[in-house]
């Protein structure tokens, strides 16, 4: 009976590990692919864009690589959904690599074509009041996910505050 059990705990840590980090990382993947080749067909990408999307992939991909060796570490069931997750010979880290590569490879075709930067700027880019509704935009949606990737995200499926610091939030005092 031992085993039976073993099977379905198994089973529940999987879906709770899809449904918690694979299934949002995975709607992100689709996101950044289809809207670089959204804009690559409309002639519309450029290279700023194709290296927004490589470090925002790259961002997401930390969060995600940071929550799933945490859920590793409890060992166990835990430990063998995320090697398997991991797999390179699975559809998912196919997927991963060939969004990668394919942002990576916009940005090494569209490298050179970028204006020259204006040195002459003395205001921080933050400040600088001809900054777009959407860099604003951009940083906030940027600034949420890093939140809910922080220890408040990956504790909910861990039980309880992450172990290790990377992942702990600063208490907001004052407000």
């Amino acid at each position: 009976m031992g085993g039976v059990a073993g099977v379905g705990s198994n089973h529940k840590k999987a879906n709770d590990y899809v449904k918690t980090f694979q299934d949002p990382f995975g709607k992100r993947l689709t996101e950044f692919s289809d809207t670089s080749d959204k804009a690559r067909a409309a002639g519309t990408l450029d290279y700023k864009t194709a290296q927004e999307s490589l470090d925002q992939f790259n961002q997401e991909w930390t969060a995600f690589d940071q929550g799933s060796q945490e859920y590793k570490k409890m060992g166990g069931g835990f430990e063998k959904v995320v090697n398997q997750a991991y797999d390179p010979t699975k559809p998912f880290m196919q997927t991963v690599m060939g969004v990668r590569k394919g942002l990576e490879a916009d940005v090494a075709r569209l490298k050179g074509t970028e204006p020259p930067k204006d040195t002459t700027e003395s205001t921080p880019p933050l400040l600088d009041p001809k900054a777009s509704v959407d860099q604003a935009r951009a940083a906030a949606d940027m600034a949420r996910r890093r939140a809910k990737a922080g220890s408040g995200y990956a504790g909910t499926i861990l039980g309880g505050a992450s172990a290790s610091p990377v992942l702990r939030r600063p208490p907001v005092m004052g407000y």
